[in-house]
């Protein structure tokens, strides 16, 4: 668990068998504890944590997958195991159900006794065991002990074994192929491409190999020819030449594997000069190792980059878990990710604020328009006393900070000031926030019910923010996951940003300036003005003037259906989309005073797509109108 420290002397541990398991399979692993220097005496325990992904562990149903049971090599040391939380510690668990508790009882494990634990036990004749996860990764089954019973150390109140038994779990075999492309090109230049092999599961599949061909419905694209995947390629391939458009218009790109795996990219859309301003797409909320999640910073922007296929990202670990020194971590990987023209790095942290009483703020990610800021913590790891939301404002906007809300606990909407908060993560993996009992509900968190702290009601508060969407991802895979930490969830949200380059402060200023839109994962292109203004913007409109234009133009990754205006918080006007494009003029004939308006997308596989509102002031209107 994140905070707690390794001890001395108190004991080692194995784990059999310790070969690669597939994704998905089912097995039965024995943790050997052995007993250090220091022994357990009576009331003390050894703490067994199952990762994520395999089957939560149990003690009463051996015919369950996750059946777990303990033994010990000294016949009269008697073992208690549980599954609940040691009383009177007060603790953030970020694993609950997952921790094994066996406690020593009428008699002292000596040094060098042992402890054996079966997780997934075979039943009668019948192999139950245990599954592992879907995800392909490197896990630990984390040891820690209580030697005397007295919950002496830090945060917890057990010591890390030096080290835990790790098991690597590798990907299956390749069942797709995705294309990664970029979202917009010029007539007649080359565009960069590359193919991910995935299993079933979405794991790269490492291991593949085979010729692959390239196709295109426009017939002048020159295309790469037929190219091989091999082995050390990890999964992932990228043509030396690229591809080149030589005619305008909306572009897909098709590639075709051995024993019949097809893949196709989202739309590109080919103009006959540059744009002013371009899509770029990124994931800015996810967490790693360094607070509650999985995986080193090095792999999340790995990850990021190469196969989710993203062009900006940022780390948004828990600010109460890090330590100045995983703070400084952050920066040092930053700039060492950070690539213009190719890969962007921006710096955050989530600041959670959820007391056991209010006041709540909820949770807020905060980021710096450079890879300097101060770590601002609302509280450390204890929970002890919550720092006032209100009165870290200054020293935020001090260092240019923005301020995302995300919406999943009490408190979304308790807090705002224009000059810090900005944007609004509409979607991520808990779901969609964007009004109560939309199609993807926010998942319950904590018993707390979010559902009237949604977006709309945000807005119909005064709160002038964009949209994002993001992952809030906790297992290592920032822009493609459905992984919520301990159970599938929905797929992960993206955010677009409309800038005129690939660089941190075209990035971030696209983001300030609320130039930016989300969707549930998909790159869906997008294009919503009034009056020639953009997404996020304040329009004033001259005295007078009751009719307002708006100009729409989508392209989609399937079949669009509903195209909604939305004004004011209801469904104003709606577009039936026939095909994967769709672009149309609406006019409000009748503005009737300040207004906000956005887009909504729907396609017909259900992805939706949102824009940032566009506010029209309440200075626009004099008496006269």
């Amino acid at each position: 668990m994140r905070g707690e420290v390794a001890g001395r002397g108190n004991g080692t541990a194995t784990i059999h068998p310790d070969v690669p398991v597939r994704v998905k399979a089912r097995g039965s692993w024995v943790i050997t504890y052995t007993a250090g220097e220091r022994g357990i005496e009576v009331g003390g325990s050894v703490r067994l944590e199952i990762p994520n992904g395999f089957s939560m562990p149990q003690l009463h149903y051996p015919e369950l997958p996750g059946h777990t049971s303990a033994t010990c090599s000294n016949p009269r040391v008697k073992l208690q195991l549980t599954l609940d939380w040691p009383a009177g510690r007060r603790a953030y668990v970020t694993r609950w159900g997952r921790h094994v508790y066996i406690k020593v009882l009428d008699e002292r494990l000596a040094p060098g006794e042992t402890i054996t634990i079966t997780y997934g036990n075979v039943h009668r004749f019948a192999f139950v065991g245990a599954e592992a996860p879907i995800l392909a990764d490197l896990v630990e089954f984390t040891v820690a002990t209580d030697t005397d019973g007295q919950r002496r150390a830090p945060f917890s109140g057990y010591y890390l074994l030096p080290e835990s038994p790790r098991l690597r779990i590798i990907n299956g075999s390749a069942r797709t192929l995705r294309v990664l492309v970029p979202s917009q090109a010029e007539v007649g230049k080359p565009v960069e491409v590359s193919v991910v092999a995935e299993d079933e599961s979405g794991n790269v599949a490492t291991d593949f190999q085979g010729e692959i061909s390239w196709s295109s419905p426009d017939e002048t694209a020159i295309l790469p020819p037929m190219t091989s995947f091999v082995g050390n390629q990890q999964g992932i391939h990228r043509p030396e030449k690229g591809i080149t458009f030589l005619t305008p218009g909306e572009k897909r790109i098709r590639v075709e594997g051995p024993n019949g795996l097809v893949g196709e990219s989202p739309p590109l859309e080919v103009g006959d000069t540059a744009r002013e301003l371009k899509i770029y797409w990124g994931d800015l909320h996810g967490h790693t190792a360094l607070s509650d999640g999985f995986g080193t910073p090095e792999d999340y922007y790995q990850y990021a980059r190469e196969v989710a296929g993203l062009d900006f990202a940022a780390i948004s670990d828990h600010a109460q878990y890090m330590s100045d020194e995983d703070w400084e971590h952050i920066k040092d990987v930053g700039r060492r990710f950070y690539q213009p023209g190719r890969f962007v790095t921006i710096l955050g942290y989530e600041f959670s604020h959820n007391p056991v009483k209010p006041p709540y703020y909820g949770d807020k990610c905060v980021y710096y328009p450079e890879l300097e800021g101060p770590l601002l913590r609302e509280t450390d790891m204890w929970h002890e006393e919550y720092v006032d939301l209100p009165s870290l404002g200054e020293q935020f906007k001090a260092h240019g900070a923005l301020m995302v809300i995300h919406a999943h606990a009490h408190g979304v909407t308790s807090y705002y000031d224009p000059h810090l908060t900005r944007l609004y993560e509409i979607h991520s993996i808990w779901g969609s926030s964007e009004y109560p009992g939309n199609p993807r509900p926010v998942l319950s968190f904590h018993r707390q019910d979010a559902s009237q702290d949604c977006a709309q009601a945000a807005l119909a508060k005064g709160f002038r923010v964009g949209f994002t969407g993001s992952s809030d991802c906790h297992m290592g895979r920032p822009g493609y996951t459905r992984w919520l930490a301990r159970v599938p969830a929905y797929r992960n949200g993206l955010v677009a940003v409309l800038a005129s380059a690939l660089t941190r402060k075209e990035v971030f200023g696209a983001l300030w300036d609320r130039r930016c839109y989300a969707t549930t994962g998909e790159k869906i292109l997008l294009d919503f003005t009034l009056e020639g203004h953009q997404m996020g913007e304040e329009l004033t409109l001259p005295p007078g003037q009751k009719k307002i234009r708006a100009r729409v133009k989508v392209t989609g990754t399937g079949d669009l259906g509903p195209l909604t205006i939305v004004k004011n918080g209801r469904d104003f006007y709606t577009y039936q989309g026939l095909g994967p494009t769709a672009s149309f003029e609406w006019v409000d004939q009748e503005i009737g005073g300040p207004s906000y308006y956005y887009l909504r997308v729907t396609q017909k596989d259900g992805a939706t797509a949102w824009s940032s509102p566009i506010w029209v002031d309440q200075s626009s209107f004099s008496q006269d109108c």
